[in-house]
């Protein structure tokens, strides 16, 4: 079936082709009424963002255990009711939802005949994009306030309904490359200024001076291809500067070094395998480059709270 489109009435479907095309791992519990003909799902790849709208006919509850895209989702009819952990919140014609990439299974309730249209980012996109904003490392996944009020169309409703239009007119510019990137870094951009999150004040405060070319091209390097057997030397030769230069460079715009940036980068990635919940902790490990595993293990839990066992524990 083709990634770009996907249309389907069949729940079982419907879960299989999220796990297997959009990295998102649901469960259903179906109510005694649930009937498969009044449910509806048509999923579009738009440039990077991949925009859907569906019907559900029935009561239905969805368990997302994981996912790596953040997606902003609203309703025109109906309700759906949010759990994860202890935080609960409501999406409603009024109250628009963002969800970040899970942390514990999440629970979603859809009321009888809800209609939803929504869209997702992926993870990486987002985040990235913010360190741009912010020029330093943001370690993600960034929490954002689930609720966003819909009052007043604001600019971000705008340009979400620039993306949804795509349903109507499936000839739109926003196929070309040339559109669709900039109105996805727009839209991006808008979301956080407008939800609440712990970069926010940040984005607020007075621009400091762009990161030099030479810091930018070897962070994008380390970003897109973590695995590469990097040294000092051979990402100063990428940018084509001295290793003090680069190293400098990377303490005055990042607040670290390159080499240390790169174990954050490689960091990341273990932990987005490990919530996949396919792999050993040392499996993973391995994979990105950490033959230590006590050294990896305590790396780990300073940045993301809990040991790299508790992360695939969870997953599981």
């Amino acid at each position: 079936m083709h990634r770009t489109m996907f249309k389907s009435a069949d729940l079982n479907e419907i879960i299989a082709w999220y796990a297997t095309h959009a990295r998102i791992r649901l469960s259903a519990d179906r109510s005694p009424s649930f009937e498969t003909p009044g449910l509806r799902l048509d999923n579009r790849m738009v440039g990077r963002i991949r925009v859907a709208r569906s019907r559900v006919p029935a009561d239905l509850v969805l368990t997302t255990a994981s996912t790596e895209v953040y997606a902003l989702a609203t309703v025109h009819k109906g309700r759906l009711d949010v759990g994860e952990a202890t935080d609960r919140w409501r999406i409603t014609p009024a109250m628009a939802g963002f969800y970040r990439p899970v942390r514990a299974p999440r629970r979603n309730r859809i009321q009888p005949s809800t209609d939803m249209t929504y869209l997702q980012i992926p993870r990486a996109d987002l985040e990235l994009h913010l360190e741009n904003l912010l020029e330093r490392y943001i370690p993600g996944p960034v929490d954002f306030s689930p609720e966003l009020p819909m009052a007043g169309v604001p600019a971000w409703l705008r340009l979400f309904r620039v993306f949804t239009d795509v349903f109507e007119d499936f000839h739109s510019a926003l196929h070309r490359p040339l559109v669709t990137k900039p109105l996805a870094e727009a839209l991006i951009t808008t979301l956080l200024y407008a939800i609440d999150h712990p970069y926010r004040e940040l984005l607020h405060k007075p621009v400091s001076p762009a990161r030099p070319r030479h810091v930018r091209v070897v962070v994008e390097a380390m970003r897109a291809d973590p695995e590469s057997a990097y040294t000092a030397a051979s990402l100063a030769a990428l940018a084509g500067v001295s290793v003090r230069s680069l190293q400098q460079g990377f303490q005055k715009h990042i607040g670290m070094a390159p080499l240390a940036y790169l174990r954050r980068v490689r960091l990341s990635r273990v932990h987005d395998q490990l919530r996949h919940g396919d792999c050993t902790v040392a499996e993973a490990a391995h994979r990105w480059g950490f033959t230590h595993l006590g050294r990896f293990a305590a790396a780990y839990a300073s940045v993301y709270g809990v040991t790299p066992s508790v992360t695939l524990s969870a997953a599981r």
